[in-house]
């Protein structure tokens, strides 16, 4: 499909602080492969828009969140921000908006760049 990688703004849930994740293109799939932080203002990511399909999972590289080493990352049901979550953590606060619930089995299908809809 696409031999680009994709970067997408990303928040830490535990200190909110910004990031960009990084997803490759992998067995049919975007995989997130990394994840960096950021300085607190900036914008990592283009502020233009562009959504991306495809089936969206954590690679097996992935080492975790750079601010709080959260195993895995969610995308949330409100804002479609993508937000980092442990496999341990009872349920998801979503950094950006403050919304609040389980965490769903599955795959995300769709993200868009900027990291909400």
């Amino acid at each position: 499909m696409n031999a680009q990688p994709l970067f997408v703004n990303f928040t830490c849930s535990s200190t909110r602080h910004p990031g960009v994740a990084r997803f490759e293109w992998k067995a049919e799939q975007w995989q997130l492969v990394g994840a960096s932080r950021q300085r607190p203002d900036s914008s990592p990511v283009a502020a233009e828009r562009q959504s991306q399909s495809g089936g969206f999972v954590r690679g097996p590289a992935y080492t975790g969140c750079p601010s709080c080493g959260a195993d895995s990352f969610v995308q949330c049901g409100r804002c479609q921000s993508l937000g980092c979550w442990d496999n341990s953590w009872p349920d998801f606060t979503c950094p950006t908006c403050g919304n609040r619930g389980e965490v769903s089995d599955g795959t995300i299908e769709s993200i868009s760049t900027t990291g909400s809809s």
